[in-house]
């Protein structure tokens, strides 16, 4: 007999199969609106904290305080201050843990770090960052923060530094922003420099990844964070043991008088004073093997 003659029952078998992955397809789609929806509508900093204190380990944390040291040389002022750590590194995660207020120092306050303001813009990802006490990093939010009388900690050399990272160098960029606003609001600058986290946990740096920061940078002034073999083993080693001690410095703040609209001589005289704050504080705190370079 032909198979001509079973055309009908084809059709029929073929339109039941799409009808099925259409309802499928349906239910998936109403269902991840439907949580799209209770996660938009939850409160999220009970939901964070939630999923934060179910996640704690007292071990994991000793291990971590003993591993990323912050050493606050002196007094900080008690009012805002924008804190500018060297260098960005990975994803400068020791300004992430003391600035989420996972780990503590004596004397140090904690504050915003600040992350590129695309990533704040994705679901999930951004509430997120800002339960970890995040902010946009357009000059835009961080004078919003500090007329809030709330300090900011940024990273100078941002995705380009991340992407530059050595070991054992310590790069300051020629960026004048930071500068820019810290005299729109009157906002004194302090210096941290961190050592050891880039030999700890350096970027990744196979040809693929290059490839694709390159291109991201290129066209979107983006970078993702691809860590190394030896980033991943030390990342693993923190749940069980600590590992070498990643020190990190404050230098003497910076006193800062407030001008609205700065000239780019009050710009780069500030800059100036900002760069010997970084030597006098390289100077007395890095280690031999270490070497600043200055943009």
């Amino acid at each position: 007999m032909s198979w001509v003659y079973f055309w009908p029952s084809l059709v029929f078998l073929g339109t039941a199969m799409l009808g099925l992955l259409t309802a499928l397809l349906s239910v998936n789609i109403v269902l991840g609106l439907l949580v799209f929806v209770l996660y938009s509508l939850c409160p999220k900093d009970l939901l964070f904290d939630t999923i934060f204190q179910k996640l704690r380990n007292p071990q994991i944390e000793e291990n971590l305080q003993e591993s990323f040291q912050l050493h606050v040389r002196e007094s900080l002022p008690t009012s805002p201050c924008v804190f500018v750590w060297q260098p960005h590194g990975l994803i400068s995660i020791s300004s992430l843990f003391y600035n989420s207020g996972l780990l503590s120092a004596k004397g140090y306050p904690r504050n915003h770090s600040v992350l590129i303001s695309f990533w704040h813009y994705i679901p999930i990802l951004g509430d997120f960052a800002r339960h970890l006490h995040s902010i946009p990093s357009d000059a835009g939010s961080i004078r919003k923060a500090l007329n809030a009388h709330e300090s900011v900690s940024v990273m100078l050399g941002g995705v380009r530094d991340m992407l530059d990272s050595r070991p054992y160098v310590i790069t300051i960029p020629k960026r004048n922003g930071i500068y820019r606003v810290a005299l729109q609001t009157g906002t004194p600058l302090v210096p941290v420099l961190t050592y050891g986290e880039n030999e700890r946990f350096p970027r990744g740096d196979h040809w693929i990844f290059d490839s694709i920061n390159n291109w991201l940078y290129s066209n979107f002034r983006l970078g993702i964070p691809f860590p190394s073999w030896t980033a991943l083993q030390n990342w693993s080693e923190l749940s069980y043991k600590s590992i070498k001690p990643i020190h990190s410095y404050t230098g003497s703040p910076i006193d800062v008088q407030k001008v609205e609209t700065p000239t780019d001589a009050q710009i780069d005289a500030l800059r100036t004073q900002y760069i010997a704050g970084v030597e006098a504080l390289f100077k007395e705190t890095a280690p031999p093997e270490y070497s600043l370079v200055i943009w």
